[in-house]
């Protein structure tokens, strides 16, 4: 019986789609989500540009739309594999290809980053399962993002060095350049300084697994992904939800060697997240992004076996409706600084303090 045989059985969201047989020593396969995409080139330009593992790689961009789609995205979608696919046939080699997979008509219920996720996720496991390969390596980035030259080597090394089940890959928004308008710089900056916040404050709580969830910056092993049921098709959130089955597991890695860059743009592809947060700071006439008091962070005791990270969300949701208020991101990580790491120092500006979380994330610091 094959590795994968009893997920295909149980959990599997489709057949087999890919008819190209899988080279042998394929070892990584990059899954993107694409949906109604103008810079999808870009980051496949981008992956093309990395140094090479030794095995081979794959990259396998999931075109989707669901039935709430309008005839112009499907349209621009069909264009986008044709685009592609003509790309690809100049760029591709037998030991790094890149593969497209088109789904139009997405059920309503699902349709969204989760069943497109789950859809590719669940094509690498047919790759890997074809050449018995438990090992594999199932990596997650998303169609706007792009990444440093050594994200392949430095994914790879980590499962083969650390024998990782799961990798966190370090993330660093863009809050500088030409790119963006000013405003858009700072109001990423503010959000990715709440997700830097809020976790190291967990970390203060010594919940057990504290680790980013984003969706363009994670990895897994095959046989891992097998282990948990594969990925969820939730219509948003799903990261957060499928890695922290992940984490109990154990032997998650963080890298730190590499970095994933995602785009601060806008998006009302999902309620929350990322592009629904930087709808509203953009829609704000201040930039200011209110995030949860520490106060509720400051306790350690040791109950995590149950209050995992759903009870923690729960918990901070539920305080911060009926006692605590939302405040400023800038205002509440400057606080945390001073109880977690017993510190007066004096920090500038919001950016000299997201550069901060930035180097404490970077040190795995464990209270």
């Amino acid at each position: 019986m094959s590795f994968a045989q009893h997920y295909f059985l149980n959990y599997s969201s489709l057949p087999k789609q890919i008819t190209e047989t899988p080279h042998q020593t394929l070892n990584q396969i990059v899954v993107i989500p694409c949906i109604n995409e103008p810079d999808i080139l870009r980051t496949l330009e981008c992956l093309k540009q990395c140094t090479k593992p030794q095995n081979a790689t794959e990259i396998i961009i999931v075109i989707n739309s669901g039935e709430r789609n309008s005839d112009e995205v499907r349209s621009f979608n069909r264009n986008t594999q044709k685009l592609i696919e003509k790309w690809s046939e100049v760029n591709s080699t037998d030991t790094f290809r890149f593969l497209t997979l088109l789904h139009e008509n997405l059920p309503r219920k699902h349709a969204g980053a989760g069943l497109a996720r789950k859809i590719g996720m669940d094509e690498a496991l047919h790759r890997f399962n074809q050449i018995d390969n438990p090992n594999g390596i199932i990596i997650s980035l998303d169609a706007d993002t792009i990444v440093s030259e050594n994200y392949l080597i430095e994914v790879t090394k980590a499962f083969t060095d650390c024998h990782a089940n799961t990798c966190n890959i370090h993330f660093e928004h863009p809050i500088e350049g030409d790119e963006f308008s000013e405003k858009t710089y700072q109001s990423i900056l503010l959000y990715e300084l709440h997700l830097r916040y809020l976790k190291q404050a967990v970390a203060y709580t010594q919940f057990p697994y504290t680790y980013h969830t984003i969706g363009s910056a994670f990895a897994v092993r095959a046989s891992v992904y097998v282990k948990q049921g594969g990925m969820n098709k939730r219509t948003a959130g799903e990261d957060f939800y499928f890695l922290n089955k992940l984490f109990p597991l154990g032997k998650v890695v963080e890298i730190f060697s590499t970095t994933v860059i995602p785009s601060p743009r806008v998006s009302d592809r999902v309620p929350f997240g990322t592009g629904a947060s930087m709808t509203q700071l953009m829609n704000n006439t201040q930039t200011i992004y209110n995030t949860y008091s520490f106060s509720i962070f400051m306790f350690k005791k040791r109950f995590f076996q149950w209050f995992d990270a759903f009870q923690i969300v729960k918990c901070i949701n539920y305080t911060h409706l009926h006692y605590y208020n939302r405040n400023n991101v800038i205002y509440e990580a400057q606080k945390a600084v001073k109880y977690m790491y017993d510190s007066e120092l004096i920090i500038k500006n919001e950016k000299e303090l997201l550069h901060f979380y930035r180097e404490k994330d970077k040190n795995s610091i464990k209270f």
